[in-house]
């Protein structure tokens, strides 16, 4: 199933100690003040942050921290703890300690919350449609989105009815949710992605309402012997 061979588990939660992940609670979010952790050259650490780092296979936010352009992201220590780390494309002005305000590139995190919930469609119905579960790879871009099948035959057959009926599931506008599982103190916590009956890890974001992705276009690309690609595009 897509991403449950990938899974990312994310430590803490929206709240945690070192560095807050707003977009845990609030994908949305476009704008957000923080304060400088650590700053070594031009990479630096937030004690809060709506920019999300690479992870599930989706790609990462591009945004701006105290008004410079974020060039890259991963993950660093910090006092024992993981904390998203900045690239900036030129060293900043400002210093640990200052408060910056952040903010998101909407229009990018859009198309990316808009894929990533509609590859989630595309493989429930894809295995509805086909009986193939058989997922090796996923990714997801502002471009597209891709899940890769292990698969001996060419699959544009069941495409042209999973484009149909994913498309005529996404329009009757069912809820998005994502939820937590509960663990101990300190454990890695896993998420869920949730649309009705279908539920999934995920660690990546989403739209709350399928009506969000709009129309999507399908394509089959061959990338290999033994191996079948779907390419999910946004139609509108």
């Amino acid at each position: 199933m897509y991403l449950e061979k990938e899974l990312i588990m994310m430590k803490g939660n929206a709240g945690e100690k070192i560095q807050e992940r707003l977009f845990l609670s609030d994908s949305y979010l476009q704008k957000a003040e923080a304060r400088i952790l650590r700053k070594q050259e031009n990479k630096v650490i937030p004690d809060k942050t709506i920019l999300f780092s690479f992870s599930g296979g989706q790609e990462s936010d591009s945004g701006w921290i105290g008004g410079i352009s974020v060039s890259g992201s991963g993950l660093a220590e910090l006092k024992g703890e993981k904390a998203i780390e900045y690239e900036l494309e030129r060293e900043p002005d400002f210093k640990e300690g200052d408060s910056v305000t952040i903010e998101l590139d909407w229009e990018k995190r859009k198309k990316l919350m808009r894929l990533h919930s509609a590859a989630h469609v595309v493989s429930y119905v894809f295995q509805d449609v086909s009986g193939n579960d058989e997922t090796i790879g996923s990714n997801v871009s502002s471009s597209k989105a891709r899940l890769d099948y292990s698969c001996d035959h060419n699959i544009s057959g069941p495409l042209a009815e999973t484009e149909q009926k994913a498309n005529a599931f996404i329009n009757e506008g069912h809820e998005i949710s994502i939820w937590q599982e509960e663990k101990g103190e300190g454990a890695e916590q896993i998420f869920h992605w949730k649309c009705g009956e279908w539920d999934m890890p995920c660690s990546g974001l989403h739209v709350k309402n399928t009506r969000e992705i709009g129309r999507i276009r399908l394509k089959r690309a061959n990338i290999g012997k033994g191996k079948e690609r779907i390419e999910i595009l946004l139609a509108d």
